[in-house]
């Protein structure tokens, strides 16, 4: 019975994640049941009584979140481009389709959003998608780090949860006035209380950006404050970050109480790391956002052009001489972790951008050869990670992947006359085939990226492998 359940709701997760990686393609109920291999002539009922909502309102309400993230934050973009974007032929029909939903036109609501219709129309959405897409943690994927002072200018939201938009509105349009972007800025949220338990009117949230600036004092309420240096449990959170709830649930209900730890006195933070927004912020304009899949079977983490995903391999589905390998391998890391937490930090987070800089190789559509694809992903996961540093610094976590035993093994077997890339281009497919071989070649190129004379920007990168056409 409970094989059979997982089995049917592993088909409607497949129905989701096509839908997510395929909001520009044509989604009709042939193409959309196909997917999970679901009669057409039942899917519909399927769906609502799974999701409880049909699957043209679920597709209406996926395309339509980001066009209104886009309406409200981003000022440059016409509402034409998003209308079309958001999979509408005429932006009259956008329009209508708007106002229906949100009680708004998408005129109106950029000058003046209502946050609370807004929140409230996509209640369906969020809904449908927390339904199958629950994540369980584990106490291994908590690490406890100690992380430096951080000083940030701040904006307090105070008031209903419903409303939070509108202060992210005056937040971003502050920080683009301030010269304080998400490129070279880290972003943070600070809770200071759980929505589901106070009042929405005593409801706060600090958002944040990290800046030693001196702030003076503005009409927007802005403040410097400083989130404090020191011991901190770290839980990382892949994919969709609408919902935090789950996994601050899960620190405070199965963590906390088992670890030996305890708190102290500053509130719950978060800091918010995205590649895809970053790209968005060097001017250029992706034709779709990759979703992020968990692999059901081990491999490595990766970017899949046909499903359009980051492909991340969970560290409990290893094999036991993978996890010995890594064990290995956090022995000789410089981060002093254990091997679960070694494959977290590199697999599950650092090597993610550098799949990311596939993404944008194959959006940019530039013919590239093995070792030059390799190279430039890697370059642009060192850029991505220098301009968007995490609470430990950047060069000690390159430091820790590329740290490897002595002496180091030549790359090119002796006798062979060839240059490390022509070797790395000719034998691929034996390298490849050879975890351990692999790696190598891939630090080498981490280790020349990050010794670069000519050090690039993030946005330098992009839009040096991405030219306009």
């Amino acid at each position: 019975m409970k094989a059979a359940l997982h089995n049917y709701h592993a088909r409607m997760q497949r129905v989701l994640d096509h839908i997510e990686r395929h909001l520009d393609d044509d989604l009709d109920l042939d193409a959309v049941s196909g997917v999970a291999a679901f009669s057409k002539f039942h899917f519909h009922r399927q769906f609502t009584a799974t999701f409880g909502l049909s699957v043209h309102r679920y597709v209406q309400l996926a395309r339509m979140k980001p066009a209104s993230y886009r309406l409200a934050y981003r000022d440059a973009q016409s509402v034409t481009d998003i209308a079309m974007d958001a999979g509408y032929d005429a932006p009259d029909t956008f329009a209508r389709a708007f106002r229906q939903r949100f009680g708004q036109s998408p005129t109106s609501f950029r000058k003046g959003p209502n946050w609370e219709p807004w929140l409230a129309a996509f209640g369906p959405l969020s809904n449908a998608r927390s339904k199958l897409m629950q994540t369980n943690y584990a106490p291994n994927d908590v690490t406890i780090r100690d992380v430096a002072p951080t000083p940030v200018a701040i904006m307090e939201h105070r008031g209903d949860p419903a409303t939070i938009g509108a202060t992210i509105q005056r937040f971003i349009a502050w920080r683009e006035a301030t010269g304080l972007p998400p490129k070279t800025n880290p972003t943070f949220n600070v809770f200071h209380a759980d929505p589901r338990t106070v009042p929405p009117a005593e409801y706060r949230m600090d958002l944040c950006v990290g800046s030693d600036r001196q702030i003076e004092a503005n009409s927007d309420g802005v403040k410097a404050g400083l989130i404090p240096g020191g011991r901190c449990a770290m839980l990382r959170v892949v994919g969709n970050t609408d919902d935090l709830e789950p996994a601050a649930l899960y620190l405070y209900r199965d963590w906390l109480p088992t670890s030996g730890e305890e708190a102290r006195d500053f509130p719950l933070y978060c800091q918010r790391l995205t590649f895809y927004a970053a790209v968005i912020a060097c001017g250029r304009k992706p034709p779709f956002k990759p979703v992020v899949e968990l692999a059901a079977s081990p491999g490595a983490t990766r970017y899949d052009p046909q499903e359009r995903a980051i492909v991340i391999v969970p560290y409990d589905i290893l094999d036991p001489s993978t996890r010995a390998a890594m064990d290995r391998f956090a022995a000789i890391g410089t981060l002093g972790l254990l091997g679960r937490a070694q494959y977290v930090e590199v697999f599950n987070n650092l090597l993610v951008a550098h799949e990311l800089g596939h993404w944008v190789q194959e959006v940019s559509r530039r013919p590239l050869q093995r070792w030059q694809a390799e190279y430039e992903a890697n370059r642009m996961m060192v850029a991505f990670w220098r301009d968007h540093p995490g609470t430990t610094p950047t060069e000690l976590r390159l430091a820790n992947f590329v740290a490897q035993r002595t002496p180091t093994p030549d790359l090119v077997p002796g006798g062979v006359t060839a240059t490390e890339a022509d070797y790395f281009n000719a034998n691929i497919t034996s390298i490849v085939s050879d975890p351990a071989r692999y790696s190598l070649f891939q630090k080498k190129m981490v280790r020349l990226a990050m010794s670069e004379k000519s050090r690039l920007s993030f946005c330098q990168d992009v839009t040096t492998s991405w030219p306009k056409n």
